[in-house]
């Protein structure tokens, strides 16, 4: 059932094992059965496609992670299944980028908050776990995502206070520490050359804030052409 209905009654609440193969069911069958997702560009038919799935899929997802609250649950399942929607939330923000007004329309800030939801209680969770001395295989790709989701307003020291050496020296983190800081500091040439090295996770989590991005970029670019001369529009636009 959707998301939003009355809570279900305890026997009619799903083990977190079901849970967890509704939702690997949900994105290897019903998703890849619907979607060619190897391929990254667009028709008008493939983004209406998307767009059904991707209403359909987030509200049976936000349905999964109830069952998991009313439950109290704090297992390897919970985060698998986090993990799993993080990662269409993902995919669906770097697949369509901006408001679809479409047929089934896509809304990027529902798709944000889903992404927000998912990623905090994955970072609770792994806590958890970690003191229940379980370890959790991407722990490290999903701390990487959470801090580039915040790479404009996050305080740095604050969002790596208290984080195990482990995730903290790990790859994914490192790298996302290395982007926050070229952002901040305008390198832009350097950030999208760290960009291009990091999970397509991670890089989708980047596309919220890759336009104000680009639009500094294109301001330091002007400033720096226009102290020889000046360049026109027309000049800068693609043109076939």
């Amino acid at each position: 059932s959707a998301a939003g209905a009355n809570l279900a009654l305890p026997d009619k609440i799903r083990t977190p094992q079901t849970l967890l193969q509704t939702a690997d069911y949900l994105i290897s069958v019903v998703l890849r059965r619907g979607m060619n997702l190897e391929r990254l560009t667009l028709s008008q038919e493939d983004t209406e496609i998307f767009g059904y799935f991707y209403g359909f899929l987030s509200n049976r997802f936000k349905a999964i992670r109830q069952d998991f609250v009313i439950q109290q649950s704090v297992s390897m399942e919970y985060v698998k299944c986090l993990e799993l929607q993080t990662r269409f939330e993902l995919f669906a923000l770097f697949y369509f980028q901006e408001d679809r007004k479409i047929q089934y329309p896509f809304y990027r800030k529902l798709c944000l908050e889903q992404l927000n939801i998912c990623l905090s209680k994955l970072l609770l969770l792994y806590g958890a776990l970690r003191r229940e001395n379980l370890t959790c295989p991407n722990e490290s790709e999903f701390t990487a995502c959470s801090l580039l989701m915040q790479i404009e307003t996050s305080s740095l020291n604050s969002f790596l206070l208290g984080m195990p050496t482990e995730v903290l020296k790990s790859e994914e983190v490192q790298n996302a520490i290395k982007l926050v800081k070229l952002a901040r500091r305008g390198d832009f040439v350097m950030f999208f050359m760290v960009l291009n090295s990091i999970p397509f996770s991670c890089q989708c989590s980047v596309v919220p804030y890759l336009p104000k991005l680009m639009a500094i970029s294109l301001r330091f670019m002007n400033k720096s052409y226009t102290k020889r001369e000046t360049m026109e529009l027309d000049y800068l636009s693609l043109k076939k």
